[in-house]
């Protein structure tokens, strides 16, 4: 992933204090950030806002942070998702792994650490989509030469001799 495209990220957490400081902290990291408390708001800007990476609350006031997590992984171009909470279990963090979340992170946390965890969230982002690209063009390349072969058949076929 390029340096100066740093990508742009989603925190959905219900707390004031969290969210500001995690606004702060990224944007002087040179990341787009956009900040919601509610899982209502966040689902609505997953759909709204070109979100590369989600910092994502288990608990949200008006719901679970678990069923962003969810509705993100039916999306196809869905974001890379880091969960941060103060109420770890083994359940949802099970759960959180069957969503593709990438990392399950409890609070408090170290900005340090954290930091590190976005840079490789969006580096895997980066590499699935470079992957998925690559893929497509393949897939394009493949049945143009299915077609070739298929023409090349054909003409052979009405030449006499060969």
């Amino acid at each position: 992933m390029s340096d100066t495209v740093k990508g742009h990220i989603l925190v959905i957490d219900d707390e004031d204090v969290i969210r500001s400081l995690l606004e702060t902290i990224l944007t002087a990291e040179g990341y787009t950030v956009t900040t919601t408390a509610t899982k209502t708001k966040a689902l609505q800007l997953m759909y709204e806002v070109h979100v590369d990476l989600m910092l994502l609350d288990k608990n949200l006031p008006d719901g679970s942070g678990l069923e962003v997590a969810r509705e993100n992984a039916n999306r196809e171009d869905g974001a890379e998702v880091i969960i941060i909470t103060g109420y770890a279990d083994t359940d949802s963090a099970i759960e959180a792994v069957e969503y593709g979340v990438h990392r399950y992170l409890q609070k408090p946390f170290d900005i340090d650490h954290l930091l590190i965890e976005v840079k490789g969230a969006l580096e895997m982002r980066w590499l699935r989509r470079n992957l998925i690209d690559r893929t497509d063009a393949l897939e394009v390349a493949v049945a143009q030469l299915r077609s070739s072969e298929k023409r090349f058949r054909e003409l052979a076929e009405m030449l006499p001799g060969i």
